[in-house]
């Protein structure tokens, strides 16, 4: 499928990347896997599909690498750095360094030196969310009452541990139903979130 192809419980060692990339000659893909270190190298030169205007490549060897931190960018005609449009998470060189280790730990460093713009960040190895309430039975929709949410305004901690440990407040209120505003990647760490960058990606902030 599009995007970033990865099942950690089957098949840890590999991940299947394709972008869809019309009008396009060619895609490497460079990052921090298989001593790259973020070289335009033909080892990663993406395959082709011409008829569906997708290139595509499996990296495999994940079993071996030194952190569980797979971090890439596309190259497109060996000029345009881009991620991932489907990242679920992405490094940020110009708002990362404002996030605290207490916000979001264990943020990669930066490859300042090395590339520039948003890098996918696909972290391996991580064990499947284990659902708390499996029973959950939503309210009829004519009896929904909602209350819109954005995040860094409802607490001063400005998290989703936040929100959980206040609902009992929202409850209070009368309220059934939580509508957050945009958690998506978007251009700086304050905001409503209605510019996203990448609309897959949670914003660390």
């Amino acid at each position: 499928e599009d995007g970033i192809n990865y099942d950690p419980q089957n098949n840890p060692d590999e991940i299947t990347l394709v972008l869809f990339a019309p009008n396009k000659n060619f895609v490497h893909v460079i990052g921090n896997f298989n001593g790259n270190d973020w070289t335009i190298n033909n080892t990663y030169l993406m395959n082709r599909e011409s008829s569906t205007d997708r290139y595509w490549i499996t990296i495999d060897g994940l079993n071996n690498a030194p952190t569980d931190d797979f971090l890439f960018q596309y190259v497109v005609d060996g000029e345009i750095n881009i991620a991932d449009p489907y990242s679920k998470l992405v490094l940020d060189n110009f708002n990362d360094p404002f996030i605290e280790d207490t916000k979001f730990p264990g943020i990669p460093e930066y490859p300042e030196s090395k590339t520039s713009q948003l890098i996918s960040w696909v972290k391996l190895n991580q064990a499947d969310y284990q659902w708390q309430v499996n029973n959950f039975q939503r309210p009829d929709q004519e009896n929904l009452v909602i209350y819109e949410l954005l995040t860094r305004d409802f607490d001063t901690d400005e998290s989703f541990e936040a929100i959980i440990q206040r609902l009992d407040y929202l409850e209070g209120l009368g309220i059934n139903a939580i509508k957050l505003m945009p958690v998506n990647e978007f251009d700086g760490n304050i905001s409503w979130g209605y510019a996203p960058a990448l609309h897959m990606a949670l914003d660390k902030y």
